[in-house]
């Protein structure tokens, strides 16, 4: 999500009155906001590059999908096991 998600952050809220004004920056990603800093290092930000080049949102998603199907599938045997014996009903 930190790679792919855009954002904005609230820059500035000014109150007249009852009525409030927020300013907001232009939509970026965390990613995008951690290389504009002048607090991270050059070679973080390097290695950051590194690792966001090599991620495919697409098959981030197949994975998760199938870490999901995993556990559902671990999940479904318990019911049907204690349904289908006797002394538990």
């Amino acid at each position: 999500m930190n790679f792919f998600v855009p954002s904005t952050r609230l820059i500035e809220k000014r109150r007249f009155g009852a009525k409030i004004i927020k300013k907001y920056d232009s939509p970026k990603t965390p990613f995008q906001r951690l290389l504009e800093s002048p607090l991270i290092s050059t070679r973080t930000k390097d290695q950051l590059q590194k690792f966001f080049s090599r991620l495919d949102p697409f098959d981030l998603q197949r994975q998760i999908r199938r870490k999901i199907s995993a556990i559902l599938t671990q999940a479904d045997p318990l019911p049907t096991f204690i349904s289908n014996h006797e002394h538990f009903s």
